[in-house]
């Protein structure tokens, strides 16, 4: 997995974004990734919810984005980076 990552499963986020939102809100740049992300993906849903609780929030020092390729696309590009990837 991405080192500094954390798991949050895709179908309790939008349940947890009430939690979730105070706490990440202070990360300027916070990442949603799944296996293999794409614009349909769990990955880039979790950064739609993310981001739209960001603006009704009127919160402007968070965004988020998808990893495009997922974790699989990590891995091939970063997977022997032992300080960008945590192997399990």
């Amino acid at each position: 997995y991405v080192r500094t990552s954390i798991n949050l499963p895709a179908q309790s986020l939008h349940q947890s974004l009430p939690t979730l939102l105070p706490l990440l809100s202070k990360v300027p740049l916070v990442i949603f990734y799944c296996q293999a992300c794409s614009v349909t993906s769990r990955g880039a849903r979790g950064a739609s919810y993310y981001q739209d609780a960001l603006d009704a929030a009127g919160i402007k020092i968070s965004q988020a984005k998808f990893l495009t390729g997922g974790i699989k696309g990590w891995i091939a590009q970063y997977g022997e980076d032992k300080s960008l990837t945590v192997k399990m």
